[in-house]
Formats: C-alpha cells, structure tokens, sequence
C-alpha cells in the first residue's frame, strides 16, 4: 500500500501519543513540523496504513543544497507501532523512496528504528546513542540510582546556595549569552539564534502537562549569577535536554551536576515519564571528544540506548557521489 500524505494533524497527534516512550519521538510530531515551518523550511507528513489503521509515520523536511537540490530528511524516524517487522518496515521504505523521487531531490536521509535497505551509512544527524532516566518511579528510587559522586555534587551545589529554576523567553538573551562562551570554549557549532528563539516563542509557555510540545529553559544561579542553563522540550511526557551551556566562573560549585538533579526532581513531580540526555559517547568508543560529557551524562542513572544512526538512500546516485566527496573536502579529508 503506497504511503499517504497526512493533513490531518489531530490523527498524527493520536499516533504520536499512542507509541511507547523512545528517544527523539518528538522530531516526528506536528508541533516539530510546525517549528521547521516557521524557521522557512517544507515539511511533508506520510502515513503507511493497514487497512485503514495507521501504523507508520515519516515525518519530513526538506533541506536545500546549491544549484535548487535538496533533500528530505526524517530525522529519528520512521516510527512504527509495536509489532511491525523488521521486514515489513524494510518493505515500506522502498515504497517511501519512490514516493519521494522527484527532479532535484538527492536523496532521503533516514534514522530508522532498522538499517534500512539500499541506504547508506553517514555522518549523525541526531545523537546515535544516549542515556534515558527511567521517573516512573519514587524520588528516592531516582536518586539512589544515580552514581553516588553524581548525588555528592547535586547535594554540594544546593548547600553552596545555588538555585535552579525554569525560565522562558525573557531570560532567552542569558542563555545565549552563555551557550556562546560554552561553543567557543568547548570548540562546537551552534544553530543560529532564531532556532532556539522560535522554540521559546511557539513553546516556551505551553504547560509540562501538554500531550503535545512544550518547551523551557532550566537556569542555575549563584549570587544572580546565571552559571548554568539548558533547553528542554517535553512531548508526550518524555524530556529531551537538548542542548545546554555552562559557564567556568565558580565551576567548583557543581551548577550542571545541580541544573539536572534539580530538573529531573521537578519533571518527576510534573509527571514526566522519561528524560533523554541526548547523546553519549556510542559504544563503539567512536566520538573520543564525547567521552567526559558521556561519564557525566551516566552519572544521573539512566539507560543507554542506541539506534543504526543516520542513512541516506540516494535517488540521483551520480550527483550524490559528487555531493559526498564535496562534504568530505569540506570536513577536511577523503
């Protein structure tokens, strides 16, 4: 059965909501394809049915290169329900590549829940390995799976008279403040500052209780002093820390070890159900430069978990060659 393009955005929402808690399910919801719509970027929604029940999602965007080309993009997707082969869905994504060839169009990038077939493996778009805490539980069980160097500093940070809280866009300006002084330290690109911007604005105000998406900034100060800061969203009741900043001043007083503790204590209580790090050092022991943060991100107890990671399949396979020895040029090697 061909995939359908899906206009109905309250039948995705029920798909969404309808599958178990993984990490990156919120790329794949409306309110993701709402935000890279504002940022100016083509979405396009497919669903694989059986019958007329939908079982498989592929939530897409469009990414321009030179010369009028691109390519789609679904990034931590397709997601499927629960008992959907491994060959079934391998079925399904040759029908997607057709439905997706049109002139221009390289290639469709994937990160599937299975390699695809006919696809090749390339550079993570999304984090291929992570850690997930588990806050089904009491706060007691949370904290005492946590390493106990990790539970030391949380304590140390709070007897020290650091606090945490959520902000949302008015404190917007401090933390990019901050996430520039971390990039610049710690030598990593950042997206330009509409992206976080438009995260705040559509989500910054939408209640933790949401089954959709909602979005805030958790900050750790001292003295008034922003030391630390994140950006979460929430979707379906799992948390992605997506990206975070620190800063060196006072760095013995532990404000990231406090900016996690403190959130994870709170979204618990806001009946949250997961949250999701996102990205560890994979266990391959390849992204040597992930291996401090990845000691740090397993401290606070969670699960690691790890996908195939991220494939293209190419639809114009001479211009896609052409396209991967550019990249490799660029990225400073054959």
């Amino acid at each position: 059965m061909p995939w359908r393009e899906l206009a109905d955005e309250a039948l995705v929402w029920e798909f969404v909501r309808s599958l178990a808690p993984r990490p990156g399910l919120f790329l794949q919801s409306p309110a993701w394809s709402r935000f890279q719509q504002e940022l100016g970027n083509v979405t396009k929604v497919l669903g694989w049915f059986d019958g007329a029940q939908l079982i498989g999602l592929s939530s897409l965007s469009w990414r321009r290169l030179p010369l009028g080309w691109g390519y789609w993009c679904c990034s931590k997707g397709p997601v499927w329900q629960t008992g959907v082969t491994p060959q079934a869905q391998a079925a399904a994504l040759l029908q997607l590549y057709t439905a997706l060839r049109a002139p221009k169009t390289l290639f469709v990038r994937l990160e599937p829940e299975f390699p695809p077939p006919a696809a090749r493996r390339t550079i993570d778009g999304e984090p291929r390995a992570t850690t997930v805490v588990d806050l089904s539980c009491s706060e007691a069980e949370l904290f005492a799976r946590m390493h106990e160097k990790t539970r030391y500093n949380i304590r140390l940070a709070e007897r020290k008279g650091l606090t945490f809280r959520w902000g949302d866009l008015q404190e917007f300006a401090g933390f990019w403040s901050l996430l520039q002084e971390t990039a610049r330290r710690e030598r990593f690109r950042t997206h330009n500052t509409a992206h976080y911007r438009t995260l705040l604005e559509l989500f910054g105000a939408v209640p933790f209780s949401t089954p959709e998406l909602a979005c805030r900034l958790g900050l750790v100060e001292y003295q008034g002093e922003l030391l630390a800061a994140s950006l979460v969203v929430i979707c379906n009741r799992q948390v992605t820390y997506l990206h975070g900043a620190s800063s060196r001043t006072h760095h013995e007083l532990m404000a990231p070890h406090l900016l996690h503790g403190a959130a994870l204590r709170q979204l618990q209580a806001a009946g949250c159900v997961t949250y999701d790090l996102w990205g560890i050092q994979p266990p391959d022991g390849s992204l040597s430069a992930w291996a401090g943060f990845t000691r740090f991100k397993l401290g606070f107890g969670g699960e690691s978990v790890e996908s195939p990671g991220t494939f293209d399949y190419p639809l114009a396979r001479l211009s896609y060659l052409l396209y991967g020895i550019i990249r490799r040029l660029r990225r400073g090697g054959m």
